[in-house]
């Protein structure tokens, strides 16, 4: 969110940041703040009625998306999403009937009412993927290889669902494509083409990202066969504004979608399409949020355009440890190709939990001049940043390149 609030002051816009934590970063560049809970949408409506705002902005996550379209409705402000629209991002089996009814492939799925229907199952149908319908951020998800596993991970999933749903998915071993479309005014334009690769851990947890590589190597042949379905989905859902992201699983020559968040996502591709095609889609995103014309952001020539530099979003993930010590993160951050990062953990910080985004230690945005200059930049953190525990072990888990062929990246 400090991204937001500098492209605003940067816009001319006062900035107003609510958030239950008093040491939230973006209060501390922030024009005014709260020490309230963006839950609290009583204590909201009263803050943004003796503010007397103009607009509301959230992103980066379901939950807040929610909460400002709660408070919207409440101030009578405008908001890029309609409660339907997000009802259907956010609910898998929702957003996969509407998939189908569009002819956009969505990964298998496997009916079990209950428990009981699990008996129902072969050998051959595993692995599968257990998550629930409504969750976000990894939370609640379980990969089983076996029928003991899938009843675990039923009543799991189940505990993480708001509406105690859940869904059962055949699992492909992560590695997949991501579709990022900007729509204005009711036409959707893709921004950008992307290889998502993932580091698979024991235990029966989700994958979790390792690298987004901008632009995808399978640009043309995907490009040829599904954009057209997806702009159709969109469309079909009456989505008039807004930024996309569309996950999807390879398999062969198939894609298979499985997800959609339709909002700012914590990649923050914005920052890459922006140094590389001029498209400001933050400040798009503001102007939504203040009621503003938008119609002047003509994306046509950026269509498809796949974007000229090879750039990349880079996830570091740790294992379960508390850290000491955070060792050549200062000097990496020194290379000129590094034009973003968020740092979400520090020396003293505890991982506990393994299986979700809690394990990114950081993440970096990059951009080179050449796919060889990014696989070297690539390589030298990997060689450079070590994150150690009090017995000084180095907890870092994710090598990119190492679990990668360096040749297979970008061609």
């Amino acid at each position: 969110m400090i991204d937001v609030v500098k492209k605003a002051k940067e816009m001319g816009i006062f900035t107003i940041v609510c958030d239950y934590s008093p040491t939230s970063p973006a209060k501390m560049i922030a024009d005014k703040a709260y020490d309230v809970s963006t839950t609290d949408i009583d204590r909201l409506c009263e803050i943004a009625l003796a503010e007397n705002i103009d607009g509301v902005f959230a992103g980066f996550e379901d939950l807040n998306t929610w909460n400002a379209l709660k408070l919207c409705s409440r101030i009578n402000k405008s908001f890029y999403a309609t409660e339907e629209q997000l009802l259907i991002t956010s609910n898998k089996s929702m957003f996969k009937d509407f998939c189908r009814k569009v002819g956009v492939p969505v990964v298998p799925e496997y009916h079990l009412e209950s428990v009981e229907d699990i008996n129902g199952l072969s050998e051959k149908d595993f692995p599968l993927i257990v998550k629930p319908v409504d969750s976000y951020g990894s939370r609640g998800i379980t990969i089983v290889q076996n029928a003991t596993e899938l009843e675990d991970a039923y009543e799991k999933a189940r505990q993480y669902s708001k509406t105690n749903s859940l869904i059962v998915e055949k699992f492909f071993s992560g590695y997949g494509l991501e579709f990022y479309y900007t729509v204005i005014n009711g036409t959707p334009y893709l921004s950008a083409m992307t290889d998502r690769y993932v580091i698979n851990q024991s235990g029966g947890v989700p994958p979790l990202p390792t690298a987004t590589i901008f632009p995808s190597k399978h640009f043309d042949s995907v490009y040829e066969k599904y954009d057209q379905k997806i702009k159709s989905l969109i469309k079909s859902m009456n989505i008039q504004n807004g930024l996309l992201l569309f996950q999807s699983v390879k398999d062969n020559d198939d894609i298979y979608i499985y997800e959609m968040a339709y909002r700012l996502t914590g990649e923050k591709h914005y920052q890459i399409v922006q140094k590389e095609t001029g498209a400001d889609l933050l400040e798009f995103m503001i102007k939504m949020a203040l009621n503003e014309d938008v119609s002047d952001f003509n994306l046509h020539r950026y269509d498809a355009s796949c974007l000229p530099k090879p750039a990349c979003n880079l996830a570091i993930l740790l294992k379960k440890g508390k850290i000491r010590e955070i060792a050549g993160l200062q000097d990496i951050l020194k290379d000129e190709d590094i034009i973003d990062y968020v740092q979400t953990l520090y020396e003293g910080d505890v991982v506990d939990r393994i299986g979700n985004y809690g394990q990114i230690f950081i993440r970096f945005n990059i951009i080179s001049e050449s796919s060889h200059k990014m696989l070297q930049l690539l390589k030298d953190i990997e060689e450079k940043i070590h994150v150690y525990s009090e017995d000084g072990e180095d907890l870092i888990i994710s090598h990119f390149l190492t679990d990668e062929k360096d040749s297979t990246i970008f061609n």
